[in-house]
Order: structure tokens, then sequence, then C-alpha cells
């Protein structure tokens, strides 16, 4: 049984690694998109809710 939670935390281990990595790659191109590509003053801000609240009223329309 011993075994058995070894491999079962070491699975969720990587699994949790996994979902930390493209989380952190996710951030990143959303940050390359908006800076470099939308040619924005500040790369950073699109990892604000602010801007979240304002490109989501944009395309709702509210």
């Amino acid at each position: 049984m011993s075994e058995n939670w070894k491999y079962l935390s070491r699975q969720l281990g990587i699994v949790v690694l996994v979902l930390i990595v493209a989380f952190i790659i996710f951030c990143l191109g959303l940050v390359i998109g908006y800076g470099v590509i939308g040619n924005a003053d500040n790369p950073w801000s699109i990892l604000s809710p602010d801007t979240w609240k304002e490109l989501i009223s944009k395309f709702t329309g509210q």
C-alpha cells in the first residue's frame, strides 16, 4: 500500500507542476501579445483586473 501512495503522490506532483508551468507560459503569452503585438505602454498591465474589466466591457457592450 505504501508504494501506491508514493506513486499517487508523485503523479499528483507532476500534474501540479505541469499546471503551474502552463499557467506561467499563459501569462507570458498574454504579456507578449498585449505588449509587443498590441503596442501597449505597459505590457504587465494585462495582468491587472482593471484591464480585464475594461476588455470584457468592450466585448459585452456594458
